[in-house]
């Protein structure tokens, strides 16, 4: 993995299918595919259960680049019905995790503005 500087705050955890698993080149490759993505922290490849499961910091990749680059390296993740609800709900919060990343402010909803009128506490 490249080295790189994680946010415990953002790390995710996911398990995906990718039906093309089948043997010990496929870890491998798959391994090549991903080992120097940033922010990518472990990755478990399972040949039994033909999935992949990744750690990484969401804040610095997200899973439409861990997708990508499994598909470049020719397995695809699984589309299933589940798998595609799993992916769609991933890059949700990736985003989410994103935005909150970049973030400079503080808590936007700890004291809004004209929410407290004069007299109306």
């Amino acid at each position: 993995m490249a080295a790189m500087k994680i946010n415990k705050a953002f790390v995710e955890d996911r398990t995906v299918s990718v039906p093309g698993i089948h043997c010990e080149r496929c870890d491998k490759v798959i391994h090549e595919c991903l080992d120097d993505m940033a922010g990518l922290i472990e990755i478990e490849v399972n040949k039994d259960k033909k999935s992949v499961r990744f750690v990484y910091d969401s804040a610095q990749v997200g899973f439409d680049d861990i997708e990508k680059a499994l598909s470049d390296g020719g397995y695809p993740v699984s589309d299933s019905r589940w798998t595609r609800f799993k992916v769609a709900r991933y890059r949700f919060m990736d985003e989410n995790a994103r935005n909150n990343a970049q973030t400079t402010g503080g808590n936007c909803c700890s004291h809004p503005k004209g929410i407290y009128t004069k007299g109306h506490r």
